[in-house]
């Protein structure tokens, strides 16, 4: 299996601008921004981040406010916060330089287990299995796997199966098979229509052999997502808009919002006008955001790490 992904990797890969790095830092920043967003929408953050913050040093030394300017448009900015506090984190306990072994890796805040498989076997060469969702689905059509996805005996097998694939070989390019096999995940065995009649692995797929591949992965009916009611305030005061720090939730924490309180504790009177509503929809929530504007300060909305922004 090992032969048949690296080669196929090799032939087919594309041509990505990350991957002309080596350097675990830069590795450990594309796979973050890779993380809830599509490839062609990150990589020219990627450019810019590194041409910004070229090392980890670099990235330590700057302040959070121009790391989250950065960031800018990619959303789920508690990525970029973890990224700067690993970057601070290397610095203080690796001299800025990052580790190479497995589980020092997973120390650095943010990074898990995959994240850490991942730089392993590609800045490192390590046989560590780096398990996302393509390499889950692409095995789990391999074996056929009957059990849901979500379940940690599944994962566990998944993981087993890829680490056999990557026994055997002392002298192998790791991080060419583990790239091989998300590639394949994300451009052959994808999630609707596979293509696997170019698929390397199609001959020892069990779910090609019996037509069933739309059938996996299994997942576990999914749970109705959550509407959260908000009242959002714009408040203008000399031709200035007041934003509050968020403190406590943890999708924008540390960020400058709007002021934003829960509708059933908002009391509406004349001094509010409703401009309309706003719908965001995240992985595991909604909110719907009633919009009012008021020119009169209010407790409700007015918070110790609060500023006005012309």
């Amino acid at each position: 299996m090992y032969d048949k992904i690296v080669t196929w990797y090799e032939i087919n890969k594309r041509d990505l601008e990350f991957r002309k790095y080596k350097d675990p830092y830069a590795i450990w920043v594309s796979e973050i921004m890779a993380q809830q967003t599509q490839i062609v929408t990150m990589l020219p953050y990627f450019i810019a981040w590194m041409k910004a913050f070229p090392t980890i040093k670099d990235c330590a030394a700057a302040d959070e406010i121009t790391i989250l300017k950065h960031w800018e448009g990619l959303g789920y900015y508690r990525r970029a916060q973890l990224l700067h506090q690993g970057c601070l984190f290397i610095c203080e306990n690796f001299d800025g330089v990052f580790p190479e072994r497995f589980t020092d890796i997973k120390k650095i805040p943010g990074i898990g287990d995959y994240t850490a498989a991942a730089i392993a076997s590609i800045a490192f060469n390590q046989k560590t299995p780096a398990i996302d969702g393509n390499v889950m689905r692409v095995v789990s059509r391999v074996l056929a796997l009957d059990d849901y996805i979500e379940k940690t005996s599944t994962k566990q097998t998944i993981k087993n199966t890829v680490q056999k694939w990557m026994s055997g070989c002392e002298t192998c390019d790791f991080g060419s098979f583990t790239q091989g096999l998300m590639e394949i995940g994300a451009l052959v065995c994808t999630p609707k229509n596979p293509n696997c009649q170019v698929c390397p692995l199609h001959m020892q797929c069990k779910s090609f052999q019996t037509n069933t591949q739309a059938l996996y992965p299994k997942r576990k009916p999914r749970a109705a997502i959550p509407t959260l009611q908000f009242a959002t305030i714009l408040f203008i005061y000399k031709n200035k808009i007041l934003f509050n720090q968020d403190d406590q939730d943890g999708l924008m924490k540390g960020l400058f919002r709007l002021p934003q309180v829960p509708l059933a504790s908002f009391k509406l009177n004349e001094n509010y006008q409703k401009m309309g509503e706003l719908n965001h929809t995240f992985s595991h929530k909604k909110w719907n955001l009633h919009v009012y504007q008021t020119k009169h300060s209010d407790s409700i909305f007015r918070v110790k790490n609060d500023r006005f922004i012309q």
